[in-house]
């Protein structure tokens, strides 16, 4: 017999637990040697069946009809206007109880599919007006799709015969995809009255009380849903929310954020005129101020003489980023004298909003303070903004952070190449980021000159250069080609004209490093004035 049929319950679990939760190949495989295989690795196969690749996973919406059969189907036949339902024999394990992770519009999109293959809906007798056109009832196809949806979210969330102990939620997706947020005004009620309508379902709270990763938008979710989070879910490690990008706030979420007890991933998306004092102000509360490790904000701003003294006192913070963030000198200051002992990421992009309005606004001093605090642990820093504000960044960074390995910013000026020059110089980069910045006269400054310059600056085992939106002329990237270290890995840049002469430097500078070419991508521009251009090396 073979030896896998005698390890023991321990071994099983701790194989299963090496094994990628995302590799379904594997894990289907694993289940196959025997019974006790099967049994030991089903939790991790199911723990969560809608979070995969719904694209590779063609045949995911198999997993429907299964999950239906803890359904008593009969009752919704009539009310869903349903067909006829291939039967399924009793599943050998009670799947709903291996649930950890819960993504509602992939499972909303599995069962889509699965009904729209196998013809599940009937349309029912219709009704006509008296001029006999036929009445909308709004009972379409797709809200029977998100019924049916919600009756399988209450078996997954009903904890009424499991054991309480084994049976905990740990993360949770109620948001959609940015392309289905203006399909249409009924659609968006739709899917507002079906997500927010789980907050409600029985157990919900508890499974809520053990939830460790919140993703959910004030589009499709009311304020029923967020009193039931902030009531229940006091346990969250990552918080990602998506609110007020119509530029109009709808619910306070600084409640939801202060009483998380041990919040490490704080990640906020807005429109550009949402205040977020209230939510920045408590940060500084509790035990979040000691358990943050990541922040990052993506729109919204600040009054301009608020102090961002709050994030002062998250020293723990390892990557901090603000992109189109509006800022101050003002709202910089105590960020400017704060310590940051474990920073290895920051991001600037886009703050400088209202500096040209005033500019005792512009906060260049601050950021220089908060580069020279931070230059032992700092890896990453990508500072997208008009370095015009801040003439002697870029100085400043080359004598103190000799750390960096990615680094990224817009060069519009001649004293601009020439400073980041030296700081390539003098550095161990492995990636460099300069994409065109999108301003009208930038179109006077012709990077491509310096390319061959900046071959002969990159250090030793550098690997990405990333110049987007830059047109590079065929003579300057022969220089380029002919003096960049040979351990460079991916470029991208842009082409007016022919990119046949490209392509081909491109591959002789390949046979001469005896390397091969994954991919040469080819993509027109938005404005069809020149292409885009990336190519990666083995």
């Amino acid at each position: 017999m073979e030896t896998s049929s005698f390890l023991p319950m321990e071994c099983l679990v701790r194989i299963f637990l090496a094994i990628n939760p995302d590799d379904y190949r594997t894990l289907h495989s694993a289940i196959l040697v025997n019974r006790q295989w099967c049994k030991s690795g089903m939790p991790t196969l199911w723990r969560k069946p809608f979070n995969c690749d719904m694209i590779a996973e063609s045949k995911l919406f198999k997993i429907i009809p299964v999950y239906l059969t803890f359904i008593n189907i009969e009752d919704y036949k009539l009310k869903l206007k349903l067909g006829n339902i291939p039967s399924q024999p009793k599943p050998a394990f009670e799947y709903p109880a291996f649930l950890r992770e819960l993504n509602y519009y992939n499972l909303y999109r599995l069962v889509l599919k699965w009904s729209s293959l196998n013809n599940i809906f009937y349309r029912g007798q219709c009704e006509f007006d008296i001029d006999g056109t036929e009445i909308d009832t709004g009972d379409t196809h797709e809200e029977r799709c998100f019924q049916i949806t919600n009756e399988i979210c209450k078996v997954l969330i009903n904890l009424s015969k499991i054991d309480l102990e084994h049976r905990t939620l740990e993360y949770l997706n109620t948001d959609l995809p940015s392309s289905l947020k203006n399909k249409s005004i009924w659609f968006e009620i739709c899917a507002k009255k079906y997500i927010s309508a789980i907050a409600s379902f029985p157990s919900m709270k508890i499974w809520l009380s053990s939830l460790r990763k919140l993703t959910c938008n004030d589009q499709f979710n009311d304020a029923e849903f967020f009193k039931a989070v902030a009531d229940s879910c006091h346990c969250l490690e990552d918080l990602i929310v998506a609110f007020g990008l119509s530029n109009q706030k709808k619910f306070d979420f600084s409640r939801l954020i202060k009483v998380q007890g041990n919040l490490k991933n704080l990640e906020l998306t807005v429109g550009d005129q949402i205040d977020l004092s209230r939510e920045l102000e408590v940060l500084s509360l509790g035990k979040i101020k000691s358990s943050l490790r990541k922040i990052e904000i993506f729109g919204g701003m600040v009054p301009d003489n608020f102090d961002l003294k709050s994030l002062g006192k998250c020293q723990n913070l390892e990557r901090l980023s603000f992109s189109n963030f509006s800022v101050t000198s003002v709202s910089l200051k105590s960020l400017a004298i704060a310590q940051y002992p474990n920073l290895r990421y920051l991001e600037f992009n886009g703050i400088e909003k209202n500096w040209n309005y005033d500019p005792r606004n512009a906060a260049s001093l601050e950021l220089e303070a908060i580069l020279i605090n931070t230059n032992v642990i700092l890896t990453d820093l990508n500072l997208f903004i008009d370095l015009r504000y801040c003439p002697t960044i870029l100085k400043t960074i080359a004598s103190h952070c000799p750390n960096l390995v990615n680094f990224g910013t817009f060069i519009c000026t001649d004293q601009q190449i020439q400073d980041l020059l030296s700081l390539v110089k003098t550095s161990r980069l492995k990636s460099l980021t300069i994409p065109r910045p999108l301003l009208d006269d930038s179109r006077l400054f012709k990077l491509y000159k310096y390319f061959p310059q900046i071959a002969t600056c990159l250090p030793f085992g550098f690997k990405v250069l990333n110049a987007d939106r830059w047109i590079l002329l065929a003579k300057y990237l022969r220089g380029f080609l002919d003096n960049a270290p040979s351990s460079i890995s991916y470029l991208s840049w842009a082409c007016d004209g022919r990119n046949d002469i490209h392509q081909t430097l491109v591959q002789n500078f390949a046979r001469k490093q005896r390397r091969k070419i994954n991919y040469f991508n080819i993509t027109e521009t938005p404005k069809h004035y020149c292409v885009g251009i990336e190519v990666g090396l083995e």
